[in-house]
């Protein structure tokens, strides 16, 4: 397991990347702060000298509690102050620290970073889009003339009438053609067995995975790493049921039979009060046609700004409304657009 180089920054100076086993600040000189935290560059250097590595694998350093700089493990009076290590009067050691990889971590830093510059251009061209949407909804009072009206009606017509069907049930009330068998669905039966291959995942081995770093407390940072199965894929044979597929047969009747069905759509228009409804002769034989939906539009058309403008209406509103009539409408007050009648 690989032994690295950590750094920690001076909170006196403000000096950063000071080698992690130094107790003193490269630049000014001042201790290494209580509560350091240590950081691993990626840049950092693997540790090869027999001595260091003693010295890394020595345990956390400790804090006097006199002076509270910091010292060796394998130092027990205070390199600052010459006190005595003791635990009971508050010496401390530094905490190791395991931090392992994870997805998050990975996603994070494979994500792309925008520049400071960007960032802001970003925010302000999102902040000037949001406000000019905010902007275009502010609506004033306008007043439009009613120029015209028009309406539009329309009746869809089903008519009762004998049509041929085929089923597997014979319907109540239905003329019987003709019957025969047919093929209902199909069940699957086992036909014996045949010989195939498959791509599997066997293991072949195991491998060391790097899956987090140790920060020793010292300055040092240890790699962690796990052992891992490694697999192949690898092609196999095996005996495979097979199957056919056999036809169930059912009795399937042909039949006459009554029935509502969609015979026209009729419709009627015009610009003149009242409305009405479009007739049909058919609609007088109720045994036969019938009305399956009826249909309405009301429209006002408005003069705003010169331009004529239809609106769709209720019908109490356009009942009630005459040509030349002046109605409140609604306009955008930055761009002028026309918005509608204003609702009550």
């Amino acid at each position: 397991m690989a032994i690295k180089v950590g750094r920690w920054d001076c909170t006196q100076c403000g000096f950063t990347g000071n080698l992690g086993p130094n107790t003193r600040c490269e630049k000014c000189g001042a201790p290494r702060p209580e509560n350091v935290k240590f950081y691993l560059p990626e840049y950092a250097e693997i540790v090869h000298d027999t001595q260091n590595l003693n010295e890394a694998k020595s345990g956390a350093n400790w804090v006097c509690s006199y002076c509270s700089a910091h010292n060796k493990a394998t130092q027990n009076t205070c390199q600052s102050c010459g006190n005595d290590r003791d635990l009971l009067d508050g010496d401390k050691n530094l905490q190791e620290k395991i931090h392992l990889f994870n997805q998050n971590t990975t996603a994070k830093k494979n994500t792309f970073k925008f520049g400071k510059g960007l960032k802001i251009a970003l925010i302000g061209l999102f902040s000037f889009i949001v406000l000019f949407v905010i902007l275009t909804q502010i609506k004033s009072d306008v007043e439009v003339s009613v120029t015209s009206c028009s309406w539009e009606r329309s009746i869809s017509i089903e008519e009762y009438k004998r049509v041929i069907e085929e089923d597997w049930k014979l319907p109540s009330g239905a003329e019987k053609i003709n019957s025969y068998n047919a093929i209902h669905h199909y069940d699957q039966v086992a036909d014996g067995t045949e010989t195939r291959t498959r791509t599997v995942q066997k293991q072949v081995g195991t491998e060391q995975v790097k899956v987090g770093e140790k920060d020793l407390g010292n300055g040092y940072f240890e790699d962690i790493y796990e052992e891992r199965p490694v697999y192949e894929d690898v092609e196999e044979t095996y005996e495979a049921t097979k199957y056919k597929q056999v036809p169930v047969y059912q009795t399937k009747y042909k039949y006459a039979v009554f029935r509502w069905m969609e015979a026209d759509k009729i419709t009627s228009s015009g610009t003149k009060k009242p409305a009405c409804w479009p007739e049909d002769e058919r609609l007088t034989n109720k045994n036969k046609y019938r009305i399956k939906q009826r249909d309405e539009k009301y429209y006002l058309h408005m003069d705003f700004e010169g331009e004529n403008v239809p609106e769709k209406v209720s019908y109490e509103l356009w009942k009630n409304t005459n040509v030349g009539d002046i109605l409140v409408g609604e306009k955008s007050r930055v761009l002028g657009t026309y918005f509608g009648l204003k609702k009550n």
